[in-house]
């Protein structure tokens, strides 16, 4: 009878050592490998073991992060990295070996540790919800009354060079640019675009943009631009 005892004794303590609780009103806000508590998936690359080019993430190296998850709680993770590609964030534990988020985010912010530059993402399927819009991670890349929104497109394309055995894989970028205006997402293709979506200031937008083919900026340094100026003028 004390050896069954004993026995159930030793089960229970195993279950109870391999359960990870999380205490959601003490999260918020904390410690910084709660990615570790909610679990993931280890990754393995099989995908893109002939890449010579390109790259499913937004930045290849390994970056800070933070993200809040689909029921709102607040996680600070240790380093991360965002696949654009299948949509998953990826981060090292704490044996450095590179793990799979398991857990809905609704957005997350990536802090280059050597430039300080950091990057707001948010998960349109989680974050805001339009039924005409791509699933995926749009980078913010201007807020305020009007907001823009960069969504990244990557295309795999595969090419056999002449006398070679092997395919190899290439990894093309594309963009997209988004204006949130109260409450509708509109995707804007060029500059000119954007007085015409925030009209009630076109003119003072016309006479902006005006300047900045000027200065010759790029098209997406110019929507960057107009749009901060918009926000600007309500200020």
């Amino acid at each position: 009878m004390k050896l069954y005892l004993c026995i159930a004794c030793c089960l229970l303590s195993l279950i109870s050592s391999s359960q990870k609780v999380v205490d959601v009103d003490k999260t918020s806000g904390t410690a910084g490998n709660l990615f570790y508590a909610v679990g993931g998936e280890p990754y393995v690359n099989v995908k893109f073991v002939r890449l010579v080019s390109g790259s499913p993430y937004f930045k290849d190296q390994w970056m800070k992060g933070a993200a809040t998850s689909a029921a709102g709680i607040l996680f600070k993770s240790g380093i991360v990295k965002l696949d654009i590609m299948d949509n998953e964030v990826h981060f090292l534990d704490v044996a450095e070996k590179e793990m799979i988020v398991g857990l809905p985010l609704k957005d997350i912010t990536l802090t280059d540790t050597l430039t300080g530059k950091s990057y707001h993402f948010v998960n349109t399927t989680y974050g805001f919800n339009y039924p005409s819009v791509k699933k995926g991670w749009y980078l913010q890349a201007a807020s305020g009354a009007a907001g823009l929104y960069q969504y990244f497109i990557k295309q795999l394309r595969e090419n056999r060079p002449f006398n070679s055995a092997t395919t190899e894989q290439t990894i093309v970028t594309l963009e997209e640019f988004y204006i949130l205006y109260k409450s509708n997402l509109v995707r804007v293709k060029k500059p000119k675009d954007v007085p015409l979506i925030l009209s009630d200031k076109k003119a003072e937008l016309e006479v902006y943009l005006k300047k900045l083919d000027a200065q010759k900026a790029s098209n997406s340094e110019q929507l960057v631009a107009l749009v901060t100026y918009y926000n600007s003028l309500l200020e």
